[in-house]
């Protein structure tokens, strides 16, 4: 038997210039999991294997379309569901 724990809280380090100027590579970030989203938020998502951190550009009720702030890189765009969402960015230390 397995079960889903999600925490409240979670810490990540951003591992890329994505999100440059606000989130630069090596900040950390804390999460918060158990938190609604909305447009402008910006999350923490599983893609494939890797955990992102990008702004939410539109919402619906069926996938999340977020994008890089730093426009200049090759892939600036994703299309997400939202069980990939694993929480909100709440603070930048």
């Amino acid at each position: 038997m397995t079960f889903d724990i999600k925490f409240p809280f979670s810490r990540f380090v951003v591992s890329d210039k994505s999100m440059e100027p606000l989130y630069r590579e090596h900040d950390h970030v804390l999460t918060f999991n158990w938190s609604k989203f909305k447009k402008g938020d910006v999350i923490v998502f599983k893609d494939d294997e890797k955990l992102l951190i990008k702004r939410i550009g539109k919402i619906n009720n069926i996938k999340i379309y977020c994008l890089a702030d730093n426009q200049k890189l090759a892939k600036s765009k994703w299309i997400i569901d939202f069980p990939q969402v694993v929480g909100r960015v709440v603070l930048r230390y």
